[in-house]
């Protein structure tokens, strides 16, 4: 892979994550009364994204081959994990859990919150979209 196009895709920063996963997540949940953000993720999930991570050309990637993940995983990365498995915990413990899991990617090396640790995600960032090579072999994300 040519070294300027590695450029374009970058490690995700906390503040994105942070603003892209939790603030504007939850906004267009609840702008589109729910129902809507389930139709906006039936269509970006195709390309590893969820309505947010579209919005800011945020992906999500495999962690093992830096390759961009099925929407079948987008959906149970999304829906399953984060929203059913996070969202009862979070009910029980009063925020904790949902505290817990982002504050995982302060932590970590490639800013895996926790629910990417689950399902073995990161999540990058590309400003230019992500280069075509990524289609078929992996690539040297951050």
């Amino acid at each position: 892979m040519e070294q300027s196009v590695a450029k374009d895709v970058q490690q995700v920063t906390f503040t994105r994550r942070f603003f892209g996963d939790i603030l504007l997540e939850s906004l267009l949940v609840l702008v589109t009364l729910v129902i809507g953000w389930f139709i906006w993720l039936f269509f970006t999930a195709k390309t590893a994204q969820t309505p947010a991570k579209r919005l800011l050309n945020v992906y999500i990637l495999d962690a093992n081959t830096d390759r961009p993940v099925s929407a079948g995983r987008v959906w149970a990365r999304d829906v399953l994990v984060k929203g059913l498995l996070f969202g009862i915990a979070s009910n029980f413990t009063f925020g904790v859990a949902e505290l817990v899991n982002y504050a995982w990617a302060l932590f970590g090396d490639r800013r895996q919150a926790l629910h990417d640790k689950i399902v073995s995600t990161v999540v990058v960032y590309a400003p230019n979209g992500l280069p075509e090579s990524t289609e078929g072999s992996p690539t040297p994300f951050p």
